[in-house]
């Protein structure tokens, strides 16, 4: 009798270690960032367009509220390459919404004047389904700057989706 609740304790203590996993994932938000093909559009400095397409975003296998994230970023006729990582530091659901906090870093290539780092925070509010996964509409916004990788230049920037 003993051996058989030292079982089903065991067996207990297992079922509550693999829900409490389960349970602590965060959403999988790498499809929001790809902004169902659609640019983030915003400024740079004191009023220049800025466009940025987020072509490639997967969580993280380390760390799910990290997602590496690649694409390029125009301003004027100047096209640029970057890749980068969004990190998800505060999040709050609810039952139509998880409300997100975080940082960017997004390091544009190239070694000119025109080539540098995006970094900044973000919010953002993302619809999810009744099973809490994400539906795809979003609005998330970004503030932050960009500096120039020989340092000479440094821009406030504000970016959103449309």
């Amino acid at each position: 009798m003993l051996a058989q609740n030292n079982f089903k304790d065991k067996i207990s203590l297992l079922l509550l270690f693999i829900c409490s996993l389960s349970f602590s994932q965060s959403v999988d938000l790498s499809a929001v960032w790809i902004n169902g093909g659609q640019h983030y559009e915003g400024k740079i400095n004191t009023g220049t367009d800025l466009k940025l397409y987020i072509t490639h975003s997967s969580q993280s296998t380390e760390a799910d509220l990290v997602y590496n994230v690649a694409g390029y970023s125009t301003v004027r006729t100047n096209t640029t390459p970057f890749n980068g990582v969004i990190t998800i530091t505060g999040q709050k659901k609810t039952k139509s919404e998880v409300i997100i906090t975080g940082h960017y870093s997004l390091s544009e290539e190239g070694a000119g004047r025109h080539s540098g780092a995006l970094k900044g925070d973000l919010t953002g509010f993302i619809a999810v389904n009744d099973l809490g996964n994400p539906t795809g509409d979003h609005q998330t916004s970004f503030s932050g700057s960009w500096k120039s990788r020989d340092a000479t230049l440094l821009f406030k920037t504000n970016w959103k989706n449309k």
